[in-house]
């Protein structure tokens, strides 16, 4: 299966496996955890959204934010909500 959740960048195969390999050797050296927001989350389930990954970023991925924010900066409502359940004393968000 392609890995389509790099599609929205427009960056074919060798762009996103390219991302792929600097999101994998970007966080290697950090103790972190990943938590995905996209609207995948909707229709896949978080043991699908891991198989589309390196098995190095795998084991990092916990989980994903949860219901939709409609309106203006969804992303971002989503993302300070999923902190509010979860605190961090620091985080990253990356597109």
């Amino acid at each position: 299966m392609k890995v389509q959740w790099f599609e929205r960048t427009n960056l074919g195969y060798f762009g996103r496996r390219f991302r792929t390999l600097w999101l994998v050797a970007t966080t290697a050296p950090f103790d972190l955890d990943i938590v995905i927001s996209s609207s995948w989350r909707f229709h896949r389930s978080l043991r699908f959204l891991k198989k589309l990954f390196p098995v190095t970023l795998r084991k990092r991925i916990v989980d994903t934010t949860r219901d939709p924010f409609p309106g203006t900066h969804a992303r971002w409502n989503a993302i300070r909500a999923y902190l509010r359940e979860h605190p961090a004393s620091s985080w990253r968000a990356l597109k």
